[in-house]
């Protein structure tokens, strides 16, 4: 018999229970016992919580950043354009105040 500690879908709900292990498998006979958190389980719950905001930081800075910088050049460009031929749409698209 393995120990394992589960987290439940309601915060702050943790189930203790075991694992047998088979011949062939693994199969889980959890006996529940309702536990509080274990420190290494908030230390491990931190951990997974601060890899999944790295993972997000690193697909925005790899595929959003240079979207959303090649849509501010194109409008800047648009703009100096409408700017340069004194076109009616100029006031539409006119630069707001920079961000503080």
């Amino acid at each position: 018999m393995v120990p394992i500690t589960v987290r439940s879908g309601e915060e702050g709900l943790t189930i203790g229970g075991h694992a047998a292990i088979g011949k062939r498998d693994l199969a889980f006979l959890m006996i529940p016992l309702f536990v509080d958190p274990s420190p290494d389980f908030k230390v491990g719950e931190a951990v997974g919580k601060e890899r999944e905001r790295q993972i997000i930081a690193a697909f925005v800075h790899d595929h959003l950043a240079p979207e959303l910088m090649a849509a501010t050049f194109l409008l800047e460009t648009v703009r100096d354009q409408l700017e340069s031929e004194n076109h009616p749409c100029r006031r539409k698209v006119e630069r707001g105040p920079a961000p503080a």
